[in-house]
């Protein structure tokens, strides 16, 4: 049977881990039927959708509410259509977050399997399994209705056939990769994008092989043919050419305030949040609203191209060691996204900056989750570390860090200003396999150093 396979017969490291597993997410479903903090902002759009399919509308504000073209391509229909397929049994959420931790248990399962493909040895477990246990933003994304476990499921099913892409040279694993990429921009369209690094990384995988091009090509260009149809048919029912409205929304009222924030304050970013809010709903037309949303910040990019751009990287790369705080406080019912936006609060890196150790301590002593966040940053910390062993290290082939390093790239760079844990799930167990994977060659190569010596 084929070296990381998933099917393989399981061992008793294998049956111990699996209930590992199972029994954390068990815990944290529990802790999730305790204090019914499972929406966020986002999630009754995607219920509203669900719920409006069986009236054969993909739209996702409520009927009730005066109808605006806008919320037609506001959330992408695949997690709706997940919903909707509960939903037909009867509408009951706790069902959902029953069926996403079962799923949440597949992908570190698939994580570990794909990691085999690459040297990964059970022997290990113990390491892995202590990166995936203190990373709570897996199990709390799990209890939360809402797509990233799904898209992360999409990533991970797209990483894996890479992998056997380059190791098999099969094309059929590229039209599996097409396939993971379609449902995954049909879950968030932060992954729509992807379509041309998409193309452009079939055809180089093509050439260097030089089997044909036909089905490469077939498979590189389906996931942009998805995006156009859609963005199409969006045209039909918006009057304009666009994929998600999203994408407007978040440029100027999200990327742009970050911006503003930074810049100028967390009172200047309220004002500035406040009045392009008001001016992009004065214009009823939506496409006029989503040209001026786009225009404005684009503007402003232009206006503060360098400094906007090192904000940005910036606050991307601090996302790789964001422990969640906020989500742990929301999860838990200590806090609403009302006090988490609010400009008195003040996040644990601006209070260790500008108040130094007496302001630790008294944010440590007002917030009980604080110690946690600590002892979880510091494993986001080694985590990190670990990944960079990973790439430097020389048992790994270069081609396979070439995969994971895309992927890892892509997500955080997109996701920009807007850096919360929740925003890095799509790619966060292939940044904890990397960092296994490093850890375990260093580990390999020191014992194989005291091995030489002892024989010496």
């Amino acid at each position: 049977m084929a070296k990381g396979s998933i099917f393989l017969k399981p061992t008793r490291a294998d049956v111990r881990f699996v209930a590992s597993l199972i029994v954390v997410h068990l815990v944290y479903f529990l802790v999730a039927t305790q204090y019914k903090c499972i929406y966020n902002g986002d999630s009754l759009e995607y219920i509203n959708m669900a719920i409006n399919f069986n009236k054969g509308w993909f739209y996702s504000g409520s009927l009730l509410d005066p109808f605006d073209p806008m919320y037609y391509t506001l959330r992408p229909p695949g997690y709706p259509f997940f919903l909707w397929l509960i939903y037909i049994f009867g509408v009951n959420n706790w069902i959902v977050l029953l069926l996403q931790n079962a799923i949440s248990v597949f992908n570190i399962l698939y994580l570990r399997s794909t990691l085999k493909l690459i040297g990964y040895s059970r022997k290990y477990d113990w390491l892995l399994m202590a990166f995936v246990l203190l990373y709570p933003s897996q199990f709390i994304n799990a209890n939360l209705i809402q797509p990233e476990l799904l898209l992360q499921t999409c990533v991970l099913f797209y990483s894996r056939h890479l992998l056997l892409l380059l190791q098999t040279r099969l094309w059929k694993h590229a039209f599996i990769m097409s396939l993971a990429l379609i449902a995954g921009i049909m879950m968030k369209p932060v992954w729509y994008p992807f379509v041309m690094m998409h193309f452009v990384l079939l055809m180089l995988v093509s050439r260097r092989y030089r089997n044909g091009i036909i089905r490469p090509a077939v498979a590189a260009l389906l996931p942009m043919f998805v995006v156009l149809i859609y963005s199409y048919w969006n045209d039909t029912r918006t009057g304009k050419i666009h994929f998600s409205s999203i994408q407007s929304i978040n440029a100027l009222l999200y990327n742009q305030e970050y911006y503003v924030r930074e810049t100028y304050g967390a009172d200047s970013a309220r004002s500035f949040y406040e009045a392009e809010l008001a001016a992009s709903m004065a214009i009823k037309n939506f496409s006029k609203r989503y040209d001026y949303q786009s225009a404005k910040a684009l503007q402003m990019l232009k206006d503060n191209f360098l400094p906007y751009t090192a904000m940005h990287i910036r606050k991307s790369v601090v996302m790789l060691a964001d422990p969640g705080k906020g989500e742990m406080d929301l999860f838990t019912a200590q806090t609403t996204l009302q006090q988490i936006h609010s400009p008195s609060t003040r996040p644990f890196r601006e209070v260790m900056m500008q108040d130094g150790i007496s302001g630790v301590r008294n944010y440590i002593s007002t917030n009980p989750s604080a110690p946690i966040a600590l002892l979880v940053l510091l494993f986001c910390v080694l985590k990190l570390i670990g990944t960079v062993l990973f790439f430097f290290s020389r048992s790994i082939e270069a081609q396979y860090k070439w995969v994971f390093g895309l992927l890892l790239f892509y997500f955080v760079f997109i996701t920009g200003p807007v850096a919360y844990a929740r925003y890095l799930m799509p790619v966060s167990l292939l940044l904890i396999g990397c960092a296994a994977l490093g850890y375990q060659m260093m580990l390999q190569r020191m014992r194989g150093g005291e091995l030489n010596n002892k024989e010496e």
